[in-house]
């Protein structure tokens, strides 16, 4: 550090000064009131659904388990410490806090970055090649990708530790800073350029070409099914005795096209509303984090001064709250756009309440299930007609082709 550094920390401060003008007091203590209150709530809320229901483990879900628990690192660690830093003049919270608070503030960010990306690709993989998918993405792979993940986020966030320092600053009355500062300028540029790369322009490419192939593909898939649909002839079939004698039933023949395109309807219209729901988390990822990377960045290299006077100050405080709200708002967007965890999220909430589960409760979990079960089921339950007389025994079901569902009602 060079004595025109050093100068800039030889001043005295009044410690009874701590008055922050109420436009800045305001807004950041709700913020971050908020942040803390919902990305608690919400993110265990997520971990708790994902855990205590076994029809939400599935590898997507899997994945957004390991985004929730980085995000609830961040908010339980990093965003009261801030908080408490942003009231207080100077760091009063010690040397290992001013370096772990920012070295997990980057494992949480690395982590979740990560996290998006890999369930871009797994997405990719999943929809453009469904045959490779049934053995690259599964439960297993999934939970080793995760650990993977999150050891690179520990070995990729070492460098902040070097350059995060906790400086003693007055001359009469001591008091510390906890900043960023690098031996040499060349390091602080190489470090904000990695960190731009690896979380924001990396990542950013990376996902747009996953899900620009998805949409892709999903189009593709959409138009052949279409344009195969109004070409294709319906195929009736009839049940019949081994004698070849309907044995006094009478046929009814139910056909099960606009069945099968109602499922196949209804799974599309589910795999396209998950990708926009994940889409969404990463443009708000992307929104929350790189107008303070690319602050840092201008920053490093000069184009910005380092002190927050003026526009800067209201304007660094903006990105910083940014960047920790997006910790808490991944649940709010999957209660919104996804059936599924509203679905979970709210039973949760009855459960808890209530202090335990009741037998109805377990029904109510179970009835996801039974209803998948029974779409696939060669006759619908809703279909099906009351029979007041037996169906003979030397019926043969065997000739019933794939394209018709039949049953028999007494003449």
């Amino acid at each position: 550090m060079n004595s025109s550094e050093e100068e800039d920390y030889e001043y005295d401060y009044d410690k009874t000064v701590s008055v922050i003008p109420l436009e800045e007091l305001v807004p950041v203590s709700i913020v971050y009131s908020i942040t803390l209150f919902l990305g608690v709530t919400g993110n265990s809320l997520v971990i708790f659904c994902i855990l205590r229901y076994n029809r939400m483990r599935s590898i997507t879900n899997i994945l957004l388990l390991s985004l929730a628990s980085a995000d609830l690192l961040l908010v339980v660690i990093c965003v009261p410490i801030k908080g408490v830093a942003f009231f207080s003049f100077t760091w009063t919270m010690g040397e290992v806090l001013c370096k772990a608070v920012h070295y997990l503030q980057n494992v949480s960010m690395l982590c979740s970055v990560f996290t998006l990306t890999v369930i871009s690709i797994e997405r990719y993989i999943a929809i453009r090649h469904p045959l490779k998918a049934k053995y690259i993405c599964t439960l297993v792979h999934a939970r080793l990708v995760i650990m993977g993940v999150w050891i690179l986020s520990f070995i990729g966030s070492l460098p902040v530790l070097f350059g995060q320092r906790h400086i003693e600053v007055g001359m009469r009355r001591k008091g510390y800073y906890c900043l960023r500062e690098w031996q040499k300028p060349f390091f602080e540029k190489i470090y904000e350029l990695y960190m731009l790369t690896v979380m924001l322009i990396i990542p950013s490419f990376v996902m747009t070409i996953a899900y620009l192939g998805i949409c892709h593909e999903m189009w593709n898939v959409s138009y052949r099914r279409a344009d195969m649909r109004s070409g294709s002839m319906v195929n009736n079939g009839c049940i019949k005795d081994s004698s070849g004698s309907r044995t006094g039933f009478r046929s009814i023949y139910i056909t099960g096209d606009r069945r099968r395109k109602k499922t196949t309807e209804e799974d599309d219209k589910t795999k396209m509303q998950a990708m926009k729901m994940l889409v969404v988390v990463v443009l708000l990822f992307i929104i929350c984090w790189a107008p303070i990377l690319i602050n840092n960045v201008m920053i490093g290299f000069d184009y910005l001064p380092r002190l927050h006077y003026g526009y800067l100050k209201p304007m660094r405080m903006a990105f910083n709250l940014m960047a920790y709200f997006n910790s808490c708002i991944n649940p709010i967007v999957y209660s919104f756009m996804s059936k599924n965890f509203r679905e979970k999220f709210k039973h949760s909430f009855r459960t808890l309440f209530r202090g335990r589960f009741t037998g109805a409760d377990r029904i109510w979990t179970q009835r996801g299930t039974v209803s998948f079960t029974t779409r696939t089921t060669s006759l619908n339950r809703s279909k099906l007609y009351s029979m007041k007389e037996p169906v003979e025994k030397d019926v043969s079901i065997s000739s019933v082709t794939e394209n018709c569902k039949i049953v028999l009602v007494p003449d």
